[in-house]
């Protein structure tokens, strides 16, 4: 069964959350989001994700560490559109 690879922000704003890609495992998945969560690894948000937005100055948005999990992909299919 495939995974979704998941990672996101908590902002002033609200959550995002957005998919990394697929993994084949959970095994796999889990040593993604270990890995996220050890290393000094920041994926670039979107140019519209509210760390972007975000008006105020000294927002403590702009800086953060990211969250990262997985989830099961229902019916084993990508959920890509």
């Amino acid at each position: 069964m495939p995974f979704e690879l998941l990672y996101g922000y908590c902002h002033c704003f609200g959550r995002t959350t957005y998919r990394h890609g697929l993994a084949a495992s959970e095994a796999e998945a889990r040593r993604w989001v270990e890995n996220g969560r050890k290393g000094d690894r920041r994926p670039v948000p979107s140019g519209s994700d509210p760390v972007w937005t975000c008006p105020v100055t000294g927002c403590p948005g702009h800086v953060q560490r990211p969250w990262f999990s997985y989830r099961p992909v229902p019916g084993g299919e990508d959920p890509t559109p």
